[in-house]
């Protein structure tokens, strides 16, 4: 065996000059040639495939330096043995490109913002797994009903009367030539809606930012700690602005 007879090489030469790799490469070239059915020449000479055999002589340590660089995910798993190989599956699904990869790539800063907003979320679910209940439902209550609420205001306030103005001009219009009539109609209502989107984003946040306020303090006690309670505002007023938002602008 290969690997027995290069064992045996070495511990002949101990004590000599073993950092020459001339003669290392030449004891294994000799080997092969005596081994294999091929002819062997310089130019083919690839020793690659029989370094299996002889890396575990020549390094005794190798099965415990290959745990130790192992990937820690590995380590504790199914697909690591004793002598410090694993196993690497990649899936067929994986190695397919995907635009969304394709984008982090090409745009750092979205990748910050998701990292931030992933950061946000964790801290938010661990503060709201050390409230009680009683405080979980006060923070599901607000959320749903001021944002209903809120919601019930604007179309009265802004909503109702902008699409009554807009019915109104469409009403005077007394032409009959098709093309002026639908331009007309088209700029009218699309006017109106821009109007009403101004007029949505300024006032509504106000507004609910004012039930928020007043709905946390009839329901928590006055004894609340002010930053307690600013964190309650800060995590319903989000939620409910993104329920809002999807209510006004849906996708």
């Amino acid at each position: 065996m290969i690997a027995d007879e290069y064992y045996n090489y070495r511990a002949q030469l101990k004590g000599t000059d073993l950092q020459d790799p001339t003669n290392e490469l030449g004891f294994i070239k000799i080997k092969l040639q005596q081994h294999s059915t091929t002819d062997i020449t310089s130019d083919s000479f690839d020793p690659n495939p029989y370094l299996e055999a002889l890396l575990p002589i020549a390094c005794p340590f190798l099965a415990e330096f290959r745990v130790s660089i192992m990937p820690a995910k590995y380590a504790q798993t199914k697909f690591a043995s004793r002598t410090g190989r694993y196993r690497h599956i990649t899936t067929r699904i994986a190695e397919l490109p995907s635009e969304a990869g394709k984008q982090i790539k090409e745009s750092p800063l979205a990748n910050d913002q998701n990292e931030n907003k992933k950061i946000q979320n964790s801290l938010k679910q661990a503060f709201l797994h050390s409230q009680t209940s009683s405080t979980l439902q006060i923070i599901k209550f607000c959320t749903e009903r001021c944002y209903k609420s809120t919601v019930k205001d604007g179309q009265l306030k802004i909503l109702l009367p902008a699409k009554t103005n807009a019915d109104n001009l469409v009403n005077k219009i007394d032409s009959f030539q098709y093309h002026f009539v639908y331009n007309s109609i088209k700029t009218i209502y699309a006017d109106a809606y821009a109007q009403v989107k101004d007029e949505w984003k300024q006032t509504m946040p106000k507004v609910l930012h004012k039930r928020i306020c007043s709905a946390l303090d009839s329901l928590l006690p006055e004894e609340t700690s002010s930053v307690l309670k600013k964190t309650y505002l800060m995590i319903i007023e989000r939620e409910s602005s993104v329920k809002m938002s999807e209510w006004f602008l849906p996708t």
